[in-house]
C-alpha cells in the first residue's frame, strides 16, 4: 500500500496522491492567523516540505477525508520525519487518524510533549473517547530543530523507533495493547480522516493541538516492518551533522 503526494499545493489547495489510491489531500489552517502550512523547496529533509506554525489560537494542517484501502489485522506502521521548533503547543500532534461520526469513534494518535527544546514521543488509541493504550518514551527523546526520523509499530505489542533504532517506552495506559490501526479500519466504522500536524474532533471539523516544525516523508504502511526495513528508511535520508539544523526534503509521501 502506498501513497504518493505532490510535493506543493496545487491553486485550490489541494496535495495530490499521485498513487493509485487517488486519497488526495488538502491544506488548512483553523483561526487562520498563521495561514495553512507552507511549502518550499528547503522545508523537507532532502527536497521540498511543509512548514507547520500552531499555537493555542492556530492550527496549521493537511487532512485527506477519503482515506481509504488500508487492512490490518492488528498490524501496523507509521513513519514521519519531523523536526520541531521549540515554541507553539507543548503537546503537538504529528499524525492522526480517526473515523469522525460514526460509532465506535476510533483515533490513533502519534505525538510527543515539548519540555523546552526537548520532546518525549506519545503514542495511543483510543475508543469512543476512552484512552485503550497509550506509551511514552522517556523525556528528551527528540530535540528541537533538528530531523528525527521516527516510527510507530506494531504486531500485537507497540514498538517505538528513532533514526532507525528501537527506543525504550513505558504504558500509560494498558486498557488493550492490542487496539491498533484494525480498530480504525474496521467494516462497521471506517477511518474516514487523516491529518498531519493535528488531531480530528468528532462531530466537529475542528482541528487541535496543532504542530510547530518541519514534517515530512509521512508514511504508512499495513504491515510491521522489520527493524531492518526500519534503519533502511532511516539511512536514506539520513542528515549529516552539518545539515542536522536546516531544512530540505522531496515530496512529502504516505506508504
Amino acid at each position: 500500500m502506498e501513497y504518493l503526494f505532490a510535493a506543493a499545493p496545487d491553486e485550490f489547495g489541494a496535495v495530490v496522491d499521485t498513487s493509485a489510491m487517488g486519497n488526495n489531500g488538502a491544506v488548512g489552517a483553523i483561526s487562520g492567523g498563521l495561514g495553512p502550512p507552507a511549502w518550499a523547496s528547503t522545508y523537507g529533509i532532502g527536497g521540498g516540505g511543509f512548514l507547520f506554525q500552531a499555537d493555542t489560537s492556530n492550527t496549521d494542517y493537511i487532512v485527506n477525508q477519503s482515506f481509504n484501502g488500508i487492512s490490518s489485522n492488528g498490524r501496523g506502521t507509521v513513519g514521519v520525519w519531523m523536526r520541531f521548533l521549540p515554541y507553539g503547543n507543548l503537546g503537538s500532534a504529528l499524525f492522526a487518524i480517526a473515523n469522525g461520526f460514526e460509532e465506535p469513534r476510533t483515533e490513533l494518535l502519534f505525538s510527543f510533549v515539548r519540555s523546552g527544546s526537548t520532546a518525549k514521543l506519545v503514542a495511543s488509541v483510543s475508543l469512543d473517547g476512552v484512552v485503550q493504550w497509550q506509551i511514552e518514551t522517556a523525556a528528551g527523546a527528540v530535540t528541537a530543530n533538528r530531523w528525527a526520523y521516527v516510527v510507530l509499530r506494531h504486531n500485537r505489542d507497540p514498538r517505538l523507533f528513532i533514526d532507525g533504532a528501537e527506543v525504550a517506552f513505558s504504558y500509560v495506559v494498558n486498557r488493550d495493547r492490542r487496539k491498533w490501526i484494525s480498530s480504525l479500519f474496521s467494516a462497521a466504522s471506517p477511518a474516514d480522516r487523516m491529518i498531519l500536524g493535528g488531531i480530528p474532533r468528532h462531530y466537529s471539523p475542528f482541528v487541535a493541538q496543532g504542530f510547530t516544525g518541519y514534517l515530512d516523508e509521512i508514511k504508512l504502511w499495513d504491515v510491521p516492518l522489520s527493524e531492518a526495513r526500519i534503519l533502511e528508511d532511516y539511512l536514506a535520508h539520513e542528515p549529516s551533522s552539518s545539515s542536522s539544523s536546516s531544512s530540505s526534503i522531496s515530496s512529502s509521501s504516505i506508504s
